[in-house]
């Protein structure tokens, strides 16, 4: 394959090698620098200077003589401006930093548009205005004044920053490379070269449009574009729009590159729908094995990462033996435990600081501010303590029931030799800051130091305790620059401020990850990837909200007036990554797109357009391509270079199965093992369980422990009687006396009288007070005999029927809520506060209860019948059913079994017989349910890696 910076490295040896020195070439980003040296070293014989390469912005910082600005020391000039201009008025950093890095987009937005600034901030204010105005005369509310003067102040901003910048000859992008534009249309621009080639370009902002048209008016710009018709000879799409555009304005444009790659260089491109982050950086290292031939993939592989959080997700997936790699994307300092540490401290004396009541109250901690600090794996390598040490002082907190913990209990209600060792770091961390950020510098800045000493002493043998070191010298850096801005700047003044502030310098600084760059596999950004040309090509990501981004971002300039004044809006940065999409693809000859196919917290799951078009397009546009598409079920091992999760029942495993069988397999048990045997295993073989978390407001389960102890308490002194409407009366009286009574048992210590957990009261109060209505229109209506046999009833049965399991003891246990014995016929109920329908516990056949996880409660009600007709053989036929607290009007819904047999079962005891001899079946191991639906609430989620 020639790429097209190979074209351009040869034809600046046949025509400028003798000039070099005059000569510069300028890219969209500096990567293309490292590609455009090694093409040009392969065509060279002998010593030789190069010519000069730069990025475009490296280009306008050169000519223009300015120094860019880093972003936070940018913010800092804005807000000064804005305080100078507000004066007493003006609002804090906290709440001005929520509307100032949208407003200094903005202004970089109408720089690189050269828009007319002055003009557009007239137009924005009387647009504002007039949709303000009210006909009938009345006044503008202070509010409605207060928005007004923000969008007439915008213009002030504006001119005032620019002035500032200008002087300090530190702009930022945009006003950087409109200085130069106006410069050099006005009074032009001396340069050190007589010939600047322009190269890989498309999408170019009116600022630089200007330049570069001024370098073909000069006779000094050589411009290579690069492109392909099959995208810039349709007028439909939108990736050759910026080039079409370009081919009007600029007189020279073929280049020097052919442009039918798609129809020259046959394609096999698939598509790959994969569920989750976790699951396409599996499939991606599984696609790099079969690449690979054994001798290591060479540069002409890359991995294109359009999510960067995927970046340590596919490191950890690559093959061992893939060979050298080179990934651009630097490690964000701020997602390292270290840095995450620092800032969980900080949030932990904010809320703390929110919380406090009053000012000479003792400094309270959230509880779950203390444990997010305290488990934070950096903090126990300070203290020197394990997973299992640290669990005892976890779990106290956990089962205290405190929602905030003072300094003093951490050291010393917590009765534990474990910190007393580091107690005077404990007090850095914990003690009472008195929001003065200048004490969180000093204790961050002995914490790092400690660690430093900590990791240093063993950093020659221990590779994790090297890149330790490395996220410590970063970080140190991050606090001395903050140490500087808090003398520098009066307004950090509290630790809100200052997390605002460490949030934004630690955010622009990351960790390289060192590789060869020009050897091995690349792995890169879309943006990265900009003029570089691969055989082999890996996308991850590629769903919409991702390739493209979509419409995002805040702005205060409405669309339509952004498109009036020339300003780019979603359309143009849509075509933008449209453009480089598919130049990327244009000289590649293996494809794979990757894309999740599980919605995220957006909404997500929703393959790119760019996919939907190059399925339309493809086979229409390049016949001799080759396009597929698929989608890849993660629980059935397609493509995985590691196997899926399973668990061999081997005799230990047995052992266990053996001694809970013992104990009794329940309802849910048995639901766990028909929804997924892997989660059956997790929670019920190895007894794993969620951690118990202090209630700051009444749970939605202590609501129901509460309800059902409550109709226990009250029907409980009319066991083996008729329940009467005088009874029924009585309970409802006493209702709020006996719900009381069970939040108090349940919930100890907290608040029920006020807020949330006072409305949480009420709705427990309506589900009975409404259940008891119900029972009392029920007796009234039908002269009903209603007798209550049982309360909370607890059955034991023994298992017998499988030659398999003759050998192992195995009982079968159910807890049930109610029986009653309604009009001659025995009930078992089961009270649910969730909604339920009849619909719910139909089924047309036996089998489904096998197949379908969502039959929970039919099994489980066809379970507590076959317990109770085991152990109470003279009562033919009960009901078992549910009645539904918040859907009382379906009344008592029963468990309906299905009419006759199906092909394999006949009745609820075949089933049950099914699933224990799988349960007990060495042949069948434990594995990860194939219904991706189960996974969502499953406690066991990360483990399978579907979280």
């Amino acid at each position: 394959m020639i790429s097209f910076i190979d074209h351009i490295a040869s034809y600046l040896y046949q025509h400028f090698s003798g000039q070099f020195l005059e000569t510069a070439v300028v890219f969209p980003s500096r990567r293309a620098g490292l590609y455009l040296r090694k093409s040009l070293s392969k065509l060279i014989d002998k010593p030789i200077i190069m010519p000069r390469v730069l990025s475009i912005e490296d280009f306008i910082s050169e000519l223009s003589g300015f120094q860019s600005i880093d972003t936070v020391y940018l913010q800092f000039e804005l807000y000064d401006v804005y305080r100078k201009l507000a004066g007493p008025k003006a609002q804090s950093f906290a709440d001005f930093i929520q509307w100032g890095d949208v407003v200094l987009k903005e202004f970089n937005e109408l720089d690189l548009a050269m828009a007319d600034h002055e003009q557009l901030f007239n137009y924005l204010s009387e647009t504002k205005a007039i949709s303000l105005w009210n006909p009938d005369g009345t006044p503008l509310t202070p509010f409605q004044l207060n928005y007004l003067q923000f969008y007439n102040s915008l213009g002030d901003l504006y001119d005032e920053l620019r002035k500032r910048l200008l002087e300090k000859r530190q702009p930022y992008q945009g006003l950087a490379y409109r200085f130069l534009a106006e410069k050099w249309q006005h009074e032009g621009v001396s340069m050190p070269w007589e010939k600047v080639v322009l190269a890989g370009f498309s999408a170019l902002t009116a600022a630089e449009e200007k330049i570069f048209v001024q370098l073909e008016i000069e006779g000094k710009g050589l411009f290579f574009w690069d492109w392909d018709n099959y995208y810039v000879d349709d007028a439909n799409q939108e990736a050759g729009s910026f080039i079409r555009r370009n081919k009007k304005i600029f007189k020279d444009f073929n280049g020097i590159a052919e442009h039918d790659h798609f129809n020259r260089i046959p394609k096999e491109i698939q598509i790959i729908g994969v569920p989750q982050r976790i699951g396409q950086a599996r499939i991606a290292g599984g696609i790099l094995k079969k690449l690979d031939p054994g001798k290591g993939l060479s540069t002409n592989t890359a991995v294109i990462l359009n999510d960067e959080s995927l970046a340590v997700p596919f490191l950890n997936s690559l093959p061992e033996a893939i060979g050298n790699f080179n990934i651009t994307m630097g490690l964000p300092l701020d997602q390292t435990p270290i840095a995450r540490l620092l800032n969980k401290v900080m949030d932990m004396h904010e809320n703390a600081i929110k919380f406090r009541r009053k000012e000479a109250d003792p400094i309270r901690f959230y509880y779950k501010d203390v444990l997010a600090v305290i488990e934070n794996p950096f903090f126990q390598q300070l203290f020197d303590v394990s997973d299992v040490q640290l669990a005892r002082p976890v779990d106290e907190i956990r089962k205290s029931n405190s929602v905030f913990i003072q300094e003093g209990e951490l050291l010393i209600s917590r009765q534990t030799d474990l910190f007393n060792q580091g107690s005077a770091n404990l007090s850095l961390l914990f003690s009472d800051w008195q929001n003065q950020p200048v004490r969180a510098v000093f204790a961050f800045k002995i914490l790092l130091k400690k660690l430093k000493e900590l990791f240093s002493v063993s950093s020659d043998s221990n590779s994790d305790n090297k890149l330790n070191l490395e996220y410590l010298f970063h970080l140190s850096k991050v606090i001395n620059t903050l140490e500087g801005m808090i003398h520098q700047h009066e307004f950090i003044q509290d630790i809100k401020t200052l997390r605002l502030v460490y949030k934004q310098v630690i955010k622009s600084v990351r960790l390289p990850f060192y590789g060869e760059p020009l050897q091995g596999i690349q792995v890169m950004g879309m943006l990265e990837s900009r003029t570089l040309d691969f055989e082999n090509l890996i996308l991850l990501a590629v769903n919409e909200g991702h390739l493209p981004a979509g419409k995002t971002g805040n702005s205060f300039i409405p669309v339509d007036i952004k498109r009036e004044f020339g300003i780019p809006v979603y359309e143009e940065h849509n075509a933008v990554i449209a453009y480089h999409f598919y130049r990327l693809l244009q000289r590649a000859k293996k494809v794979y797109l990757l894309y999740n196919t599980e919605p995220d917290d957006m909404g997500g799951g929703d393959k790119s357009r760019f996919l939907m078009q190059l399925l339309h397009e493809l086979p229409v546009k390049s016949p001799e391509s080759k396009i597929m598409e698929r989608i890849i079920d993660l629980s059935s091992g397609m493509d995985i270079t590691d196997d899926a999760i399973t668990v061999v029942k081997n005799e230990q495993v047995y052992e266990k199965l053996k001694s809970l069988a013992k104990r009794g397999f329940s309802a849910s048990s048995l639901n766990s093992y028909r929804r997924c045997s892997l989660q059956f295993y997790f929670q019920h073989v190895e007894g794993i369980q969620e951690m118990e978390e202090p209630e700051e407001t009444i749970e939605v389960n202590t609501l129901g422990t509460v309800i059902h102890e409550v109709l226990n308490d009250m029907y409980k002194p009319y066991l083996e009687l008729e329940i009467s409407v005088n009874a029924l009366q009585n309970m409802k009286k006493n209702a709020i006396n006996f719900i009381r009574r069970s939040f108090e048992k349940n919930y100890p210590g907290g608040d029920i009288d006020h807020g949330k957990n006072l409305l949480i009261l009420k709705v427990a109060e309506s589900y009975v007070q409404n259940f008891l209505n119900h029972e009392l229109k029920q007796i009234n209506a039908e002269k009903t005999s209603l007798r209550i046999k049982g309360l909370e009833k607890r059955f034991e049965t023994e298992y017998k029927g499988l030659e398999e399991t003759k050998n192992i003891e195995i009982k079968l246990k159910g807890f049930f809520d109610r029986i009653d014995n309604l009009n001659g016929v025995t009930r078992i109920i089961d009270y649910k506060t969730g909604r339920v329908a009849p619909l719910d516990l139909k089924f047309k056949s036996w089998h489904l209860l096998l197949e379908r996880p969502n039959l929970d409660k039919s099994f489980q009600l066809l379970f507590y019948k076959y317990l109770f007709e085991k152990e109470n053989p003279e009562i033919q036929n009960p009901d078992s059913g549910i009645i539904s607290l918040r859907n009382l009007s379906t009344g008592f819904m029963k468990a309906e079994e299905p009419a006759g047999e199906d092909d394999e079962f006949g009745s609820f005891k075949e089933i049950l017989d099914h699933l224990i001899a799988g349960i007990f079946d060495v042949e069948k191991p434990f594995l990860q349910t194939d219904d991706i639906k189960v996974c969502g609430y499953c406690l066991f989620k990360g483990l399978c890696n579907r979280g």
